[in-house]
């Protein structure tokens, strides 16, 4: 199942280091590309910092990441140009700007930080070798317009589906407003909407670019088996996710009693 040139946007592709111990889930693929060396199989994660304002402790930033592959003319190209950074940079920053409108003024995002990702042989135990320094970054300075702040370790979720679902891929968005729930607590349905269109657009620019947003692989059914995956399909759903590293690091008040 040789890649296409160019790649279909929201294609169902399987980028993979070796033939999948099951086959059943490569068939759940449109296109596969093999790869024998993982050092031939690169891709690039680009990471957003977002500050905390109320806090003055740098261990309460947040982060959300994304991993970008660039497929030019059916085959992975690991040549990234300057531009393809800044190109990419500007798409996912306009889902920064987007959530910001959703996000409480608690969240600033500060810059964009990008490092080459690549996979280790099989043979070795942990799946991805050190990433190194940075090769790309950018400020950003994008602040949450939303309500008030609420406890930081509440997220909104956005699902990266692809062909096998034990495998999908989510990044977290974080700071969300007091403003975005409803009476029982989810996300207000037409908040979640806006958001999963904006993902949605920028990703398809990403994707007419040839920088195809994946997700990595390193097992399928308990198996070793390192790999990437295109994305499919964007999910937002109205269910609020806690991500428990992202409490505060400290308490600033304390009541101690004897009982």
């Amino acid at each position: 199942m040789p890649l296409p040139a160019p790649l279909p946007l929201w294609a169902r592709v399987a980028l993979y280091l070796l033939p999948l111990s099951h086959p059943v889930s490569l068939q759940l693929a449109d296109f596969a590309e093999p790869f024998d060396d993982p050092a031939d199989l690169k891709w690039m994660r680009f990471t957003a910092q977002v500050q905390n304002l109320f806090s003055a402790d740098s261990a309460d930033y947040a982060y959300v990441s994304w991993d970008l592959c660039n497929i030019t003319g059916g085959s992975v190209d690991s040549s990234w140009t300057q531009t393809d950074f800044e190109q990419a940079t500007i798409q996912l920053q306009n889902i920064c700007v987007a959530w910001s409108g959703h996000m409480s003024p608690a969240g600033r995002f500060t810059q964009m930080v990008v490092h080459e990702m690549a996979f280790n042989p099989l043979t070795e135990s942990k799946p991805f070798p050190p990433s190194g320094p940075p090769v790309f970054q950018a400020a950003m300075n994008v602040t949450g317009t939303s309500g008030n702040a609420i406890a930081p370790q509440v997220a909104c979720s956005v699902t990266e589906a692809h062909s096998r679902r034990k495998n999908w891929g989510r990044f977290y968005l974080p700071f969300v407003g007091s403003d975005q729930f409803d009476a029982a607590g989810r996300f207000l349905t037409s908040e979640i909407a806006a958001l999963a269109a904006a993902v949605q657009t920028n990703y398809e620019t990403l994707m007419g670019l040839e920088l195809f947003p994946v997700v990595p692989y390193t097992s399928v059914e308990g198996q070793p088996n390192r790999g990437l995956f295109t994305v499919a399909e964007i999910r937002v759903d109205n269910v609020p996710d806690v991500i428990r590293r992202r409490r505060f690091a400290t308490a600033t008040a304390r009541q101690i009693l004897p009982v």
